[in-house]
């Protein structure tokens, strides 16, 4: 695609306020650090260049480190806008008493800026990082309030003696931090921690059971035990003779459902992803977009081709299987809106990357649509250097399948006699291959006596309960993990005021899942190849809208997202507009009782797998062998179990790189 200018864009239709400001200067990058808690102990430089050289990956194209006193800075760069040098990181104010690594982007920082300047603040550069600077120094710690983006990063107040760490409200960029006793680590992924060599690679067995539950590590544990992630929408603050603390700034307001009427809220909706579009598409490097053939992808791709007439290029993945494969409807958006279309097929021989992806990931983590979309960025990065995906449009208006699971149930529990409907479940045939009607509803009947919120925590956990799981550990693990909870997962289940269980559903999702399984699974991948993603409905303005819209015009009778549908109804194919979701995931089920059968079985039942450590071996050989033979679906359990031994495999390797 070509590099669209400031001017190119105003002239081709971008018409939001945020495009008629001058170019901006941003980053994708990797950022790490350290502050000593004594000020007479000196941070060495070789010790922070070594944790900036371990994210290379983040930010080949520029890097720095700062060192002064107890404290040290260190940055790589991918450069997007702006490619001079003027915009350095670690980057210091004026009479360098304030210094900051910053990674990301803060769209609204043209806005910011004037009033910066009318209380007497001077710039150096025309970079967002650097009135993320001085918006520090005017407005202390409630700065984080005043940004609109993605973004963490790190400030040493030499004034103060004070350290600020901050993520964005959605944790689109990951922040991660270990305190010792003596001092404060940091960086944008664990490898740069473990890289300050003062951390234990010891491994958190609650993290490890987390994993197992949900398929990712919620924050803040991470897989080690004395590595940290800052919870998205949170500020880790420590200052000299105090001891460091955790604030949460930001939580969506769910407890003020909009009173107009459908149509405004449709205008409202469309203006909404218009703008957040827009404001994504500013770069001096060329932009792609990720084009699944979904309702999200294709929402982006319309509010694209409204500000850009000039060539797009779109990049999808095919599978071969049709129940996964949506590469037909790309296809059909690609030719509607006239792009340059990119596709690449996923083969089960993908899967052998496994232990390359489990050791890009830094602690397990079991999304099986990790490995397209590491392959997807990875082909992507080879023609764009920026990609905008359609990550975030199901949790803010209602496009999993699971809220239909739990609006059919709320349903059912209001039909006189309900409470008996589970005992129909063994008269209801599971049927094991396949997605069928029939396992669908054997599985709902089950949840019928269950707490709307134990229902949807089941059908999170792809019906897998705790105590299923617990029969597979050994003995030993079993007892680690004797009272352990799932942390943070369902966060947004109790938050005050929110009027019903599916809107409960939805927070939980924005507020647990959408930070620690789709940004870390998006962020890892795409950072991993140097591409920079965007994502339009992770606008936290967009995002705080959506809470506000009754979740009976998100899913009406069947249809989800029906005012997302009603806001792009004139721009999209009615084939798209009718669909349901697919997903992104791989047919693991398949491939692991066909192409993947050898590679399972070696892989977790061989003398050196580890896994031995946490389950007994006897019960994975047997439901191994019950999927293989078709007599029961656990190929979810069965693919966390390998991307654990992956994990452990891929640490044995660090450390013996370590000790050599």
């Amino acid at each position: 695609m070509n590099s669209y200018s400031h001017a190119d864009l105003v002239t081709g239709g971008l018409s939001c306020q945020f495009a008629k400001a001058i170019v901006q200067q941003s980053y994708m990058c990797g950022i790490v650090g350290k502050i000593n808690f004594d000020p007479t102990e000196h941070v060495a430089r070789e010790q922070i260049e070594r944790m900036a050289d371990s994210v290379r990956h983040r930010g080949p194209d520029d890097s720095g480190v700062w060192t002064s006193g107890n404290a040290g800075l260190g940055h790589r760069r991918l450069s997007i806008i702006d490619l001079s040098s003027s915009g350095r990181n670690p980057m210091c104010n004026e009479d360098q008493t304030v210094w900051i690594v910053f990674n990301g982007e803060v769209y609204n920082f043209q806005q910011l800026r004037p009033a910066l300047e009318a209380r007497g603040h001077r710039f150096k550069s025309r970079t967002d990082t650097e009135v993320v600077l001085h918006a520090y120094e005017e407005y202390g710690l409630d700065c984080v309030r005043h940004f609109r983006g993605m973004f963490a990063f790190a400030i040493w107040d030499t004034r103060l003696r004070r350290l600020l760490l901050a993520r964005d409200r959605l944790g689109v960029k990951p922040l991660f931090h270990a305190v010792t006793s003596s001092g404060i680590l940091f960086g944008s992924e664990i490898k740069a921690i473990l890289a300050a060599g003062e951390i234990d690679y010891d491994p958190d067995p609650i993290a490890i059971h987390q994993f197992l539950m949900l398929q990712c590590i919620p924050s803040p544990r991470t897989a080690f035990q004395d590595i940290k992630k800052l919870p998205p929408a949170s500020i880790l603050v420590w200052q000299e003779g105090h001891e460091p603390r955790i604030e949460k700034y930001w939580n969506p307001d769910y407890s003020r459902p909009s009173r107009e009427n459908k149509h405004d809220v449709v205008r409202q909706v469309r203006d909404l992803v218009q703008e957040a579009t827009e404001i994504r598409l500013i770069a001096d490097v060329p932009i792609g977009l990720f084009l699944s053939g979904g309702i999200d992808s294709a929402c982006v791709l319309a509010a694209t081709r409204r500000a850009v007439p000039g060539k797009i290029q779109t990049f999808s993945v095919a599978f071969g299987h049709r129940d996964f494969d949506e590469s037909r409807y790309a296809r059909l958006l690609s030719k509607h809106f006239a792009t340059e279309h990119h596709e690449l097929e996923v083969t089960p021989d993908a899967v052998q990357s496994l232990p390359q992806i489990a050791g890009l990931f830094d602690e397990p983590f079991a999304d099986s649509s990790a490995i397209p979309t590491y392959y997807l960025c990875k082909y992507t990065s080879q023609h764009v250097k920026v990609a905008l995906s359609g990550d975030g449009g199901d949790e803010a208006f209602g496009g999993y399948q699971r809220y239909l699971a739990l609006k059919s149930l709320i349903s059912l529990s209001r039909v006189p006699g309900s409470r008996f409907l589970s005992a129909l479940v063994p008269f209801v045939p599971r049927q094991t291959l396949g997605r069928s009607r029939q396992r669908y509803l054997h599985e709902l009947l089950a949840l019928v006596n269950r707490s709307p919120k134990e229902q949807y925590r089941t059908i999170f956990l792809a019906m897998m309960d705790e105590s299923r799981w617990t029969a597979l550990y050994s003995d030993s693990f079993r007892q680690l993990i004797d009272g352990a909870d799932l942390g943070t997962f369902m966060l947004g289940w109790d938050l005050p005021s929110v009027p019903n269980d599916l809107t409960r559903a939805m927070a939980s999702d924005t507020l647990s899942y959408i930070p620690d399984d789709l940004n870390v699974k998006v962020d890892i991948c795409s950072m991993a190849v140097s591409l920079e993603v965007r994502s339009p409905f992770l606008d936290h303005k967009l995002v705080e809208f959506s809470a506000t819209i009754p979740s009976s015009l998100k899913i009406r009778g069947t249809t989800q997202k029906y005012i997302l549908r009603q806001a792009f109804k004139d721009e999209l194919p009615l084939e798209i507009l009718r669909r349901g979701k697919m997903g992104f995931g791989v047919p693991i089920r398949e491939w692991m009782r066909n192409e993947l059968r050898d590679f399972v079985r070696d892989s977790l039942l061989s003398s050196s797998s580890r896994i031995g450590d946490i389950f007994q071996r006897d019960k994975i050989a047997q439901i191994l062998d019950e999927h293989i033979q078709g007599k029961r679906n656990w190929h979810t359990q069965l693919w966390y179990v390998l991307i654990l031994e992956n994990w452990f495999q891929a640490q044995l390797t660090r450390t013996a790189a370590c000790v050599a």
